[in-house]
């Protein structure tokens, strides 16, 4: 809940963002589909915005090795919100390379441009011949240290793919090895 650099536009979190917070932790004790949630109260005028604001994450494995990310809020004024995660995980487990050395593929032909503030400009770009090209299974990691202008704003991949079609379907795989996934 941030407004950055002279009202231009919402981007993670604020000076003092929900990253920066200590989230009250519960672990959900479900034998067939354990789970953890995080929570956290902001209070009315944090980093100027309107409201006493409850917002929570869960995260959950199911039987079917699925993982679900689940967000709740709300908030007992009119304000603007909208929440998402950069977390990262190393789906091979602990000890068997980095996520950079994971293969992933997305359906998509353009990202998102952003401008200096990391903003979209609400231009696409194609990914044709650039690092953020994963139309082909490759490494994450392949090209990340790229000369590319678009990857320099962020240090990483923090772009809007524009995903290829319409409706439900696959739009990107990360193959991984269940064997390191349950005991």
């Amino acid at each position: 809940r941030c407004c950055n650099e002279e009202n231009r536009g919402h981007l993670h979190g604020g000076t003092v963002g929900f990253d920066k917070k200590i989230w009250d932790a519960a672990i959900l004790n479900d034998k067939e589909e354990p789970s953890v949630a995080f929570s956290l109260f902001s209070p009315d005028g944090e980093e100027g915005y309107p409201g006493n604001l409850t917002v929570s994450v869960t995260y959950g494995w199911s039987e079917d090795n699925e993982l679900s990310i689940v967000y709740e809020a709300s908030c007992d004024q009119d304000t603007v919100f909208s929440v998402t995660s950069h977390g990262y995980f190393n789906l091979n487990g602990e000890g068997n390379g980095t996520v950079l050395d994971q293969e992933l593929r997305i359906d998509a032909d353009a990202i998102t441009e952003l401008d200096d503030t990391q903003c979209p400009t609400g231009a696409f770009l194609s990914v044709e011949g650039s690092p953020f090209d994963f139309r082909e299974m490759k490494k994450i990691g392949d090209g990340i240290h790229c000369d590319n202008a678009q990857l320099k704003l962020g240090g990483t991949y923090d772009h809007n793919f524009v995903i290829n079609g319409d409706g439900l379907r696959e739009a990107a795989v990360l193959p991984v090895s269940y064997t390191h996934l349950r005991a």
